[in-house]
This record gives structure tokens, C-alpha cells and sequence, in this order.
């Protein structure tokens, strides 16, 4: 017999998962109907949906029925719960969580089942604690999978056509060189004139030149609020002015490309996020999707630290408090992936028509973000124009755009930003 859990009181809150549209769901399969009852109570409090299954027979039914589950918590007590079932749910079900709950101990049948692939193995008697954590840790391990399943797939589609994109832009500025250098020098003037640039250092002057008086003394007597304000616009523009020098240091480097682990890059990036922690106030969560593949490249660590760095810069001025940054690694197409995808603000919005030129020099589709220029290493609408520098030198791409989010059941407009790197030669 089936068995469908009933809803949780209005009153019981999850114990650890966020609520979200849809709760995951847990698959209670065999032991007795009162371990099975307990069982279900606790992933009632983690927050879980319920369903139970007496044997392996009702299990599979109950896949075919309400498709496959977050997590399955398999008691292999009966005869059916065993290897051949643990099989047929992962045939089933490409990325499932599975884990086993026995009376056995011995390390010889924990290491055959774990061989299986499942997610964990916990030894009866139940402790309800343990319990709870292993499926909160199942779940966040399956929402990473799908998660990056699904920027492998973007970035398979994307990856051919920026490649189209490229061909095209570098065709196009062969043979319209003089109109490409104009485009420059009126997106640089742009820049200057935005938020507090250059243009609106002239600004304050003239608004100085107003609000001030002469005193008896030949002295000029200026509003207090005014000059604090112009010399900050000053401090700004010295380091939009020290931006241009970084950037002539970064296009002229030799980039010294060594053997490197895509695991010494995710805690590269790990670190740098700490640094910026430290230096300005983040409010938003910020979250690192660690990728247990053994993956080789052969990058210039340094540069590339730099392009995370500025990602994640630009993730930070965009995302609403409290909003929330999400930052992953895969393999695509031959190529090692680093992404920073983030929740966005209307006013932080890239239109699908401007995704191409976002990342061209002195592009710029929103001011200056106050409290920002501390950790920017580059203003002018220079900072991404640095990633695809850095990226191409590799012999790589850089991709940002909006994307529609589907974690934790809310469909939501994020912005992903992509730093594509190829795998080094086998």
C-alpha cells in the first residue's frame, strides 16, 4: 500500500531548508511502518513532502506514479531493498540522493553499497539528528547537481553563439575600423560623464562657483558639504585614472600559464571573496558550489584570481541586500566553466540586446555604485572589458547575461556571468 504523508501543521516551521514554492520531496521506502512513521516525521521537519513505500515493488510504482524525488531513504532490511533496487532508482532518476538506512555494520557490505553510488549510510538504531543533517545535505548536494546540469546546458548554446559573435565582430572591425575607434572615444566620454566621473567633477565646480562669496579677506568662502564632496570625487577619479594604467598593465603582461587544478581555482576564489569581505560590508549571501572533478588547466592564476574578482565586484554592486550570489564551476564542451549567477534589481538589469557590448571597453548601462570604488580595480566601464581580456588570452570566452532561475521552486531573473577556460591537453 501506498502511502502519502499528510500536510504539516501550519504552526511547524522547517527545521534547516528554506520554504520556497514547492518543498522536495523524500521517498521512505521499507522497514516497518513505524520506523517508516519516524522517519517521515523527521523529514516532515526538515521540511521535506512525504511519501512512503512498503517494498521495492511499491517503490518503482511510486516513482512511475509521481515521478522521481529529491531524496530516497532506502531501509535495506527487506529482501527487494537491495543492490537491484538502489539500480533501477538510478536509471530512473539521473541525479538521485539515496540513502541507506541497515541494521549492518560490517565495513565489507558498507563498502559494496557504497560503491553504488549512494549518497550516504547510516547505521540503525535511527538518530534523529543525523537523520536530519544527511538529508539537508542530500538535498543542497542535489539541488548543486541540477543546478550545474543546468548551466552546462546554457552554456553549450551560448558557447555557440558568442563563437558566431566573435567570428562576426572581428570581421566587421576589419572592415569598419575608423567607425570601431570612434565608437570608442564616445563610449569613453560616456563613462567619464557617468556618476561621479570626470563630468561631474566639472559639475561641482560650477555648482561651487555659485554657492560661494568672496570674504573681506580676497578669501573664498565655500559651503563645507560641497568641497567634502568634490574631493571625493577627486579620490574616485585618481582611481578611475590608476583604472587605465591596470588595465595597459594586464593587456601587456606575459601571462605564465602553469599546470593548475580546478580545485586550486575554486579555493583561489574562496579566498579572494574573503579579502573583499573584509575591505567593504556584504550583505548579500554569497554562496560557493564546490566541484569535486578532477580537472586540469593551465591558466595564469593571477589573472585569472583578477577576473574572478572583478565577477564577483560585479555581482556585488547589482544584488539586493539580502539577495543572493551563487558561485559554481563545470565542464563544457572541453572547456573548464567558473560562473557567478546572481539575484538582480531592475535597476541592475541586462537588456538581451546589449549582452554583446556590456563587455566591450567603456561600456557602461548603469552608474557607479556608491561604497564600490574601494575594491574596484577598474572604473570606466573597463571591469568586464578586463574578463574578456583575460579570458581570451587564455584562448577562452567570457558570457554574461539575464537568465530565468527555477532554485527552490521560485522562478526568478538572475544574471550569470561565465568565464569559459580550456581543460589542459591530456
Amino acid at each position: 500500500m501506498l502511502i502519502q504523508s499528510e500536510k504539516p501543521a501550519a504552526s511547524r516551521e522547517p527545521v534547516s531548508l528554506q520554504r520556497s514554492q514547492s518543498k522536495p520531496r523524500l521517498f521512505i521506502i521499507g522497514g516497518d511502518a513505524a520506523s517508516r512513521s519516524l522517519t517521515e516525521r523527521l523529514g516532515r521537519e526538515t521540511g521535506f513532502h512525504c511519501f512512503q513505500a512498503a517494498d521495492g515493488q511499491q517503490a518503482l510504482h511510486l516513482i512511475n506514479r509521481h515521478g522521481t524525488a529529491d531524496c530516497y531513504v532506502l531501509d535495506s532490511s527487506l529482501p527487494d531493498i537491495g543492490h537491484d533496487l538502489i539500480k533501477q532508482i538510478q536509471e530512473a532518476d539521473t541525479h538521485p540522493v539515496i540513502i541507506i538506512q541497515t541494521a549492518e555494520s560490517h565495513p565489507e557490505e558498507i563498502v559494496a553499497t557504497m560503491k553504488l553510488n549512494v549518497f550516504d549510510y547510516l547505521i540503525k538504531p535511527l538518530n534523529p539528528d543525523q537523520l536530519k543533517t544527511t538529508l539537508i545535505s542530500g538535498w543542497q548536494h542535489r539541488s548543486d547537481l541540477l543546478a550545474r546540469k543546468r548551466l552546462e546546458q546554457q552554456s553549450s548554446t551560448k558557447l555557440r553563439t558568442h563563437l558566431q559573435w566573435l567570428t562576426y565582430k572581428e570581421q566587421n572591425k576589419a572592415e569598419h575600423a575608423h567607425s570601431y575607434e570612434r565608437n570608442l572615444i564616445h563610449n569613453l566620454m560616456t563613462s567619464m560623464n557617468q556618476g561621479a566621473g570626470f563630468g561631474s567633477i566639472l559639475t561641482m565646480i560650477d555648482l561651487l562657483r555659485l554657492k560661494s562669496r568672496k570674504s573681506d579677506e580676497n578669501q573664498f568662502i565655500v559651503p563645507a558639504d560641497l568641497l567634502s564632496r568634490l574631493f571625493q570625487m577627486s579620490d574616485v577619479s585618481r582611481n578611475l585614472l590608476n583604472g587605465l594604467e591596470s588595465i595597459i598593465e594586464v593587456i601587456e603582461r606575459q601571462f605564465n600559464l602553469m599546470p593548475t587544478q580546478l580545485l586550486a581555482v575554486q579555493e583561489h576564489f574562496n579566498h579572494l571573496y574573503r579579502g573583499l569581505s573584509e575591505k567593504i560590508t556584504i550583505r548579500q549571501e554569497v554562496k560557493f558550489h564546490s566541484n569535486p572533478e578532477s580537472v586540469s588547466l593551465e591558466v595564469d592564476l593571477n589573472s585569472v584570481g583578477l577576473a574572478l574578482e572583478e565577477m564577483l565586484i560585479n555581482a556585488l554592486k547589482y544584488t539586493p541586500d539580502s539577495g543572493r550570489i551563487d558561485c559554481y564551476t563545470h565542464q563544457a564542451n572541453g572547456y573548464a566553466v567558473l560562473s557567478v549567477m546572481n539575484h538582480v534589481a531592475e535597476a541592475g538589469r541586462i537588456p538581451r540586446d546589449f549582452e554583446r557590448l556590456v563587455i566591450e571597453p567603456f561600456i557602461r548601462l548603469h552608474p557607479p555604485v556608491e561604497g564600490m570604488e574601494q575594491v574596484e580595480r577598474f572604473g570606466l566601464g573597463l571591469g568586464l572589458s578586463v574578463v574578456n581580456h583575460i579570458a581570451n588570452k587564455h584562448g577562452g570566452m567570457f558570457l554574461i547575461q539575464e537568465v530565468r532561475d527555477h532554485m527552490d521552486g521560485a522562478s526568478r531573473q538572475r544574471i550569470l556571468a561565465e568565464l569559459f577556460l580550456p581543460l589542459a591537453d591530456k
